[in-house]
């Protein structure tokens, strides 16, 4: 279904068709991973006893072959004598308690409401909620790019001082509502200078977050384990750049702001993002490249700011692990 926008285009926008093309097989690892891994520990778990004493005759008897002056020695003495680290493992295995790990997931689930409440009731309690009273160009913008999206109901949009920070974020708290923030300085920068592209392309990346899933609840749930090391470097960090570039497209479709000021404002701030060179960034940060700048971004959920501007001017879909020109 087709529906009029601000500037009067008929625009509908399936944002599915703006995913990253890795965002799919990188979840589906999450998922899978975390079924897996869930399965195996409720395995071990029911069948604790089984496979501790298994590891326990395979530690003993790998300990006397290796060791013929333990021949003598009994089972007891010889689990004394293991490395911390085997002694640790069977210590583990021991533990494991088939209810606990049943509520693990319901754990985070319960962390992340708490989480997402706290951050709701933090721009409840101190920002701004911009509607059609407040701020009405803002909210007309907003309303327009998430019907666009396909959203039934418009999610709260809140500005909140950031004290010279510029950033947005969309959030979710499960099972109660969706909603996005802007940082005022970069609201205030958009309204100063009748900056529509740029306020358009933030506000479109932002409930693109929203519209994609990234912040519905079974997204986080079955990205909890790659949060940590080392699957973090492999999967989780991987997930979140894929995430940005896929909001980048949706948020430029919105904007054709082929300048990128949106994202030029994050490099160089709201005074001199206007003021850039674009071509001599572009050579210096993308034609250039960097084996630090790399290594940033490998740790990071964000790609390099100049990487996600190249994908955008470029076209294509930004490289998660080495840059792509």
């Amino acid at each position: 279904m087709e529906r009029k926008s601000l500037d009067g285009e008929s625009r509908a926008l399936n944002a599915g068709g703006f995913r990253h093309p890795m965002e799919r097989p990188l979840l589906g690892i999450c998922i899978v991973g975390s079924v897996v891994l869930f399965a195996a520990l409720l395995l071990v778990a029911f069948n604790s006893q089984t496979v501790l004493s298994f590891f326990r005759e395979e530690s003993i008897a790998a300990y006397r072959d290796e060791s013929p002056e333990a021949a003598d020695l009994s089972d007891e003495e010889i689990i004394a004598l293991l490395p911390p680290e085997t002694t640790e493992l069977l210590a583990r295995i021991e533990s494991l308690n088939p209810v606990a790990i049943l509520l693990g997931p319901l754990a985070v689930l319960l962390l992340t409401v708490w989480a997402m409440g706290r951050e709701y009731g933090k721009l409840r309690a101190n920002a701004l909620r911009i509607t059609a009273r407040q701020f009405p160009q803002v909210y007309a913008m907003w309303a327009s790019i998430t019907r666009d999206l396909g959203m039934k109901k418009v999610p709260d949009l809140y500005t909140i001082n950031g004290d010279g920070v510029l950033n947005a974020y969309a959030a979710c708290v499960p099972g109660f509502r969706s909603f996005g923030a802007l940082y005022s300085d970069i609201l205030e920068t958009c309204l100063r200078n009748e900056d529509w592209d740029s306020l358009k392309f933030i506000l479109g990346h932002e409930a693109a977050h929203i519209r994609l899933g990234h912040v519905a609840w079974w997204y986080m749930l079955f990205k909890f384990v790659f949060t940590f090391p080392p699957f973090n470097y492999i999967i989780g960090l991987p997930l979140g750049r894929a995430q940005e570039y896929s909001c980048d497209k949706v948020g430029h479709a919105f904007a054709h702001d082929h300048d990128c000021k949106g994202l030029l404002m994050l490099t160089v701030g709201k005074h001199l993002y206007r003021e850039i060179d674009f071509d001599a960034h572009m050579e210096e940060t993308v034609e250039r490249g960097g084996l630090w700048a790399t290594l940033i971004n490998l740790s990071s959920g964000h790609p390099i700011l100049a990487w996600r501007v190249n994908a955008i001017r470029k076209g294509h879909n930004g490289g998660l692990f080495l840059r792509r020109k």
